[in-house]
């Protein structure tokens, strides 16, 4: 199996006896060397956002007893009061209408979702020049 874009080959796939693809690819070196360097100060908002958005008064204790290590407050910005996730994962909304109909076997109903295209690019998206997507599949 061939993959092209624009007239180009992109990659190509064996289908194997189980009926399954092996992707014949390569990692092509990256152009430019990265770093893993931030330049966001190390405020309470960052710290939040670390701790998978932990309420204010536990982050501060744990600050304060020195419980965990490496964990350091370079700037006295407090945290935004306004947290989106934060208050995303507070909302409630309303159950999904039943449809009445039940998976018979395997792969007979197929969820997916597809998410992109991914702000962090990698060699592979740069290689291929198209934006990176992800997709999710779950079968009842």
């Amino acid at each position: 199996m061939h993959f092209r874009r624009d007239e180009k080959l992109r990659f190509q796939a064996q289908i194997t006896p189980s009926n399954t693809a092996s992707i014949d690819a390569t990692t092509l070196p990256a152009p430019e060397s990265t770093h893993l360097v931030s330049t966001r100060p190390l405020d309470f908002q960052l710290w939040h956002e670390h701790l998978c958005h932990h309420n204010t008064a536990d982050i501060q204790k744990l600050v304060a007893s020195e419980t965990a290590t490496g964990i350091t407050l370079l700037s006295s910005t407090k945290r935004d009061p306004i947290c989106e996730p934060c208050l995303a994962g507070k909302m409630h909304s309303a159950p999904f209408p039943s449809t009445g109909h039940w998976a018979a076997a395997p792969l007979d109903l197929i969820h997916s979702d597809i998410s992109g295209p991914m702000s962090v690019s990698t060699p592979e998206v740069t290689a291929i020049g198209s934006p990176s997507l992800m997709t999710a599949l779950a079968s009842e």
